[in-house]
């Protein structure tokens, strides 16, 4: 059986959109199950969640503690499956989505982990800046567009496409870890799907990649733009604290660190002046991981001051 996870925290802008494509997909013939698990919603996520009861095999559980560790870690305890595919409210799968994970595990039966294709649904036209990153993988929970199928690392996984054989699974689980278990909460970077895939893989587990295994992130108005892009990439650089560590500081930050800062702002300005919005695009989000590897290293430098 394949048991589906999907983590949903205030989803009535998608869900609706995600359930009625989940409902046109074709299902594994070992069978399927669906767990949602509503994740401290304040909207009207259970309602819909319920109005789609009769179309899916669907079970709906309660997990309070706001954080997508906590809600994928529970339907884990409820899932029945010798295949537990992860995914997001904010996806629209194809339908072959599942038959081709269950392909994919019947030709590689030595292979535990498994990652699909994500591409993109714009609400509105991206600027081209910002449709290369996604196509190259960079931006907006995307795969490169170009990847075939092959062995890949646990950095290149996406959390909303990610499929485990029980077996595999073992006791392994999301980590519940206050930085890394995304929330909504200011210090939650998020990173729970990569650091799953290098839990599950530490016996030297590989992951395969399966583009045919597609689903489409749903990138809504308020997503696309300088700002979106540029605050996701402080909250991974908050992942890679900058830490003085007995170098030269100016307000607690590393001077090495902040003259990496100002070389990068530099380039990204340079590119612009030049018209290559690409290299400025890949340029400023290396500026951002910068910036939020400074702002978390002078943060953990001030806790142990104290």
């Amino acid at each position: 059986m394949f048991s589906l996870i999907i983590a949903v925290h205030n989803g009535a802008a998608t869900l609706p959109r995600m359930l009625n494509a989940l409902s046109r997909t074709h299902h594994p013939s070992c069978g399927l199950e669906i767990i949602a698990v509503d994740n401290a919603s304040t909207d009207e996520t259970r309602e819909i969640l319920e109005s789609h009861l009769p179309d899916l095999p669907m079970t709906i559980l309660e997990e309070p503690r706001q954080g997508k560790s906590f809600a994928l870690n529970t339907g884990i305890a409820h899932a029945r499956g010798d295949f537990i595919v992860f995914t997001d409210d904010d996806v629209v799968p194809d339908p072959n989505w599942l038959i081709a994970y269950q392909d994919a595990a019947e030709r590689h039966g030595d292979i535990g982990l498994f990652a699909g294709q994500v591409r993109h649904l714009w609400e509105k036209p991206p600027p081209p800046w910002l449709r290369y990153l996604a196509e190259i993988g960079k931006s907006c929970g995307g795969t490169p567009m170009d990847l075939e199928e092959q062995i890949i690392s646990s950095g290149e996984i996406k959390g909303c496409n990610l499929m485990v054989r029980r077996s595999t699974l073992a006791d392994t689980r999301f980590s519940e870890l206050a930085g890394v278990n995304f929330s909504t909460a200011a210090p939650s970077s998020g990173g729970e799907d990569t650091l799953f895939a290098k839990e599950v893989g530490k016996p030297g587990e590989c992951i395969l990649f399966v583009p045919e295994a597609c689903v489409k992130h749903i990138v809504q108005t308020h997503e696309i733009g300088i700002w979106p892009v540029f605050s996701r990439y402080v909250r991974i650089g908050c992942s890679f604290p900058i830490e003085a560590k007995g170098s030269i500081s100016l307000l607690g930050y590393p001077g090495w660190g902040l003259r990496q800062a100002v070389s990068e702002t530099v380039t990204c300005l340079l590119w612009l002046m030049r018209g290559k919005s690409q290299n400025a695009a890949l340029g400023m989000i290396h500026l951002a991981k910068t910036l939020g590897g400074l702002s978390a290293g002078r943060r953990i430098s001030s806790m142990k001051k104290h």
